[in-house]
C-alpha cells in the first residue's frame, strides 16, 4: 500500500480573486508516515482558455495565458525514496498581464490551476492533485462615461395568447449600465396597460451572455450576438445563462391604466466581469416580461471597479 497519508495544496490567500500582475503563493503539503517510493515532486501552474462544442473536429481550441513548473523535490542519491515525515514545498509565481477572468460555461471555459505530481518509479501510479484559483480584472468605467449615466428602454407589444387583448407599453429606467459584482441597484418600470386585462405580476431575470469562437480572432467581437461575428455559425457558439431571478414580483396594473414601479435588484457576488478577448465575449442582460407579452431586454456590464489614487501636486522646482 502507498505510504502517503495526505497531499494538499494551500494558497496563502485562499479566498482572494487575483488580478493580472499579482503574485500567487502558497504551499504543497505532503505527509507520509513511512518512506515513500518517489523520484521527484513537481508543481505546475497554468492558465488556459478552452472552447469546445463537439460539432466538428476543429471546434476545440486551447489558448494558454501561461504555463510553468518547478521541481520542488527530487531523489538525488538514487534511492528514489522520500523520507517519512511532513514535507512542505512553497511555490509562488506572478500572473502575466492580459489574463482574462475565470469563467465556466457550456462552450467556453477559462481556468487557472496549480497542480502537483509525485512521480513514482517503476509501474507505481503517480500521485496527482489539482486546485483552481480565481482570476478577475479591474475595469475603469470612467473611460466610458456613457455607461455610468441612466438609460431608458421601452417596448410596445400586443397582449394575450393570440394578441387580442390590446397593447402594453413598458418603459424601464436603468440608473447606469455598468455595475460591480454584488452591487445593488434600483430599476424603475413604467407600465401602461392599454389592454382589456389587468397585469398581476412581472418577472425580472439577469443573464450572463457568452459568445465563443472556435479559433482565436485578431479582433474581439464587441457584441455577443452571431450577426456581428466574422465566423460562420458552425464556428461560433452563444450561451445565455440565468444568474439571478426575481420572479413574479406582485403588483397590480388594472386594464386601461398606468403605474410606476421600482424594483431593487442585485448583481451576484460571484459574477464574472464582462470582457472581450480573441476567443470569447462576455456581457450581461436584464430580461423583463409580464404574462402574455414580449420580453424587454437591456444589456449591461459587470466589472471589478479599479481603485482610484489621488494625484499629488508636484513639488516646487528646486531653487538654490
Amino acid at each position: 500500500m502507498p505510504a502517503l497519508d495526505d497531499l494538499s495544496i494551500n494558497f496563502d490567500q485562499p479566498d482572494r480573486k487575483y488580478l493580472p500582475g499579482e503574485k500567487v503563493s502558497g504551499e504543497v503539503t505532503l505527509l507520509n508516515t513511512e518512506p515513500l517510493a518517489a523520484r521527484f515532486l513537481k508543481i505546475y501552474w497554468s492558465g488556459i482558455a478552452k472552447t469546445d462544442w463537439f460539432f466538428c473536429a476543429d471546434t476545440f481550441t486551447r489558448k494558454k495565458f501561461f504555463s510553468d513548473y518547478k521541481i520542488a523535490w527530487c531523489s538525488k542519491d538514487g534511492s528514489n525514496k522520500l523520507p517519512a515525515g511532513k514535507h512542505v514545498f512553497p511555490f509562488s509565481f506572478v500572473l502575466p498581464e492580459g489574463c482574462s477572468p475565470s469563467i465556466s460555461g457550456k462552450y467556453a471555459n477559462i481556468a487557472y490551476c496549480v497542480r502537483v505530481v509525485v512521480d513514482r518509479p517503476w509501474k507505481l501510479s503517480n500521485f496527482k492533485l489539482a486546485k483552481n484559483f480565481v482570476v478577475t480584472q479591474e475595469t475603469d468605467f470612467s473611460a466610458e462615461p456613457e455607461k455610468l449615466k441612466s438609460w431608458w428602454y421601452s417596448i410596445l407589444s400586443k397582449s394575450g395568447l393570440v394578441f387580442k387583448d390590446g397593447l402594453v407599453k413598458i418603459k424601464m429606467k436603468m440608473p447606469k449600465v455598468a455595475f460591480a459584482p454584488g452591487e445593488s441597484f434600483t430599476v424603475k418600470v413604467l407600465l401602461e396597460n392599454m389592454s382589456t386585462k389587468p397585469i398581476a405580476s412581472i418577472n425580472i431575470r439577469l443573464f450572463r451572455l457568452c459568445h465563443a469562437h472556435s479559433r482565436p480572432q485578431l479582433a474581439p467581437c464587441k457584441s455577443p450576438f452571431s450577426k456581428e461575428c466574422p465566423l460562420d455559425l458552425t464556428r461560433q457558439k452563444f450561451e445565455s445563462k440565468e444568474v439571478a431571478t426575481f420572479k413574479k414580483l406582485p403588483f397590480g396594473v388594472d386594464a386601461m391604466s398606468k403605474k410606476t414601479l421600482e424594483f431593487e435588484l442585485k448583481v451576484p457576488d460571484d459574477a464574472v466581469p464582462s470582457f472581450r478577448d480573441s476567443l470569447m465575449t462576455v456581457t450581461y442582460q436584464i430580461c423583463l416580461d409580464t404574462p402574455n407579452n414580449y420580453p424587454m431586454y437591456a444589456r449591461f456590464e459587470v466589472g471589478e471597479l479599479a481603485e482610484k489614487t489621488e494625484k499629488k501636486d508636484a513639488p516646487p522646482p528646486y531653487q538654490p
